[in-house]
């Protein structure tokens, strides 16, 4: 069985969906209860204001980086 397909373009996939599969409402429900039952509801506002701010800083160092080399 192979995983990858060896053509490219807009309608190939480059997994194979029997391995990964989809991710619908059901399996991102399953995943915020167990984040909810690890965190605690109290800490899940300050986590994402955690990531957040992870994702700004990333963007902020990748567009100081594109500007040092221009």
């Amino acid at each position: 069985m192979r995983l990858f397909k060896s053509r490219s373009g807009p309608n190939s996939a480059w997994y194979n969906p029997l391995i990964m599969g989809k991710i619908g409402i059901p399996e991102l429900l399953i995943i915020l209860a167990i984040v909810v039952l690890i965190f605690g509801a109290n800490k899940l506002p300050e986590l994402g204001r955690g990531i957040g701010k992870g994702i700004k800083n990333f963007k902020d160092a990748t567009k100081e980086g594109a500007e040092d080399k221009s």
